[in-house]
């Protein structure tokens, strides 16, 4: 698989998506345990400071051929008590490193050990030796609770593995609305893998509608964008829209339910939960499968 390719392709679309919603290596040192976090807001000033958040996280893995064509994908579960991300800020208030922390894959990419980090538009792009990785940069968009990240790593010629992850400040059980409705806005990025095993790059505008008396939300992207593999083919895929209603238990912060594809084509599950004190951000994963190895992997987040 070439590293640069999906890299590229992955910058390309999920700056394409921010810019449209109006802003909205493998391994290293494990960061410090997730610390008592009330927002980023509340940091401020960001420079020289180091977050480290617990969140919800999915991986999927397999096997690739010589021409970084997808031959087999197995999803694992979905994570919600053992993925953290860790985020340090520079003097100028841009990340200079960040790590993801799950417990099937781990990436760290630090700008001052030597990987490559560059942040615009709101988005930080890292790549090492063996993996590439986007991370949302919550300063620069505005988010004061939660972010999001994606990856991929290739730890050999012929093996892969992506991931997903959702971080932040969770709302306290008690603190989670019980009566009324908010809309949510934000944005989703990940990957795609269609039914021949070609690979992309995909984001999206993401809506969440919640229903606080009833515990379910509304979940839904528009005006997917993919990219190709090589970063220089993108456009609109509305049959990679998702939607799905997900629901949550009283006394409960954390939803799931059922996603499928506008097409038909692709069907699994959003995972995520709310965050900020009283429930001001919404963030979380998502997974489905298709025919043969095709499939989605990715991460939304939005406030309201």
């Amino acid at each position: 698989m070439s590293r640069k390719k999906l890299e590229s392709a992955l910058l390309v679309s999920i700056v394409t998506a921010i810019a449209g919603c109006g802003g909205g290596g493998g391994g290293g040192t494990p960061p410090p345990a997730p610390e008592p976090f009330p927002s980023f807001t509340l940091k401020q000033p960001y420079q020289n400071q180091t977050f480290t958040v617990s969140g919800i996280s999915q991986t999927g893995s397999g096997t690739i051929d010589s021409s970084g064509t997808v031959t087999s994908a197995t999803f694992g579960p979905v994570d919600t008590a053992n993925s953290t991300a860790s985020i340090s800020y520079d003097p100028t208030q841009i990340p200079s490193a960040f790590s993801f922390m799950t417990p099937q894959s781990n990436v760290t990419f630090d700008r001052n050990g030597g990987n490559t980090l560059i942040c615009s538009s709101g988005v930080c792009e890292g790549d090492t030796a063996t993996a590439s990785s986007l991370l949302v940069d919550p300063v620069a968009v505005g988010w004061n609770y939660q972010t999001f990240g994606i990856w991929a790593d290739a730890p050999s010629s012929t093996t892969w593995i992506a991931g997903a992850i959702s971080v932040g400040y969770p709302t306290p059980a008690s603190a989670v609305p019980t009566t009324g409705n908010a809309t949510f806005t934000g944005i989703a990025a990940g990957f795609y893998v269609d039914p021949t095993g070609a690979l992309f790059g995909t984001a999206a505008n993401m809506t969440a509608n919640a229903d606080f008396t009833n515990r379910s939300i509304g979940f839904a992207t528009s005006n997917t964008q993919v990219a190709n593999v090589n970063g220089t083919t993108i456009g609109p895929n509305a049959g990679l829209d998702l939607s799905g209603t997900l629901t949550y238990s009283a006394g409960t912060n954390q939803f799931s339910g059922s996603v499928q594809t506008a097409d038909a084509s692709l069907n699994g599950s959003a995972t995520g939960q709310f965050y900020g004190p009283s429930a001001q951000e919404i963030g979380g994963t998502y997974r489905l499968t298709g025919t043969g190895v095709s499939g989605m992997l990715g991460a939304f987040g939005g406030k309201r």
